[in-house]
Parts: C-alpha cells; sequence; structure tokens
C-alpha cells in the first residue's frame, strides 16, 4: 500500500477501529479486549502483511487497507 512514496514497510504503525455491527463480539479484538494499535513486523510481496498487536499476531491483506466496517486497517504512524 503507497504512502507517499512508500509502500507500507515493517516498522509502520497500523490500527483496526472497533467492530460497531454487532453488540456482542467475538473476533480476534474485541474477544481479547485488544487496543487495536499493531506493529508490522513482516511484508510478503506487498500484498500480505503480519503485524503484531497487544494480543498476538495478525495477518492482513493489502485490501484490508483503508477499508470500512469489520478489519478494516488504518495506518497510524510510519515507521523509519
Amino acid at each position: 500500500m503507497k504512502i507517499g512514496n512508500n509502500f507500507l514497510k515493517i516498522g509502520d504503525m497500523v490500527w483496526v477501529p472497533e467492530c460497531i455491527e454487532y453488540k456482542i463480539c467475538a473476533c480476534f479484538f474485541c474477544l481479547n479486549g485488544s487496543n487495536r494499535v499493531g506493529l508490522v513486523t513482516h511484508v510478503d510481496s506487498e500484498s500480505t502483511f503480519t503485524a503484531w498487536f497487544d494480543i498476538g499476531k495478525w495477518d492482513f491483506s493489502r485490501e484490508d487497507i483503508g477499508r470500512d466496517g469489520i478489519f478494516g486497517v488504518e495506518i497510524i504512524s510510519e515507521g523509519w
């Protein structure tokens, strides 16, 4: 995913918005009470990413970045 002139890379911080469509949600983030802020630790072919959150590892794809709704990923800070 392009951010300015760079692609999403190791060291970037991401955030997963809270689930709002369900009163009782059993997703990875809600079930474990996550703060939903993660650090990108692996990039696979610039289309699949791994980030570590306060509750563990979660994989996501390029399509998840900037997507509205459940499991949309927002980039909150670029790494070095």
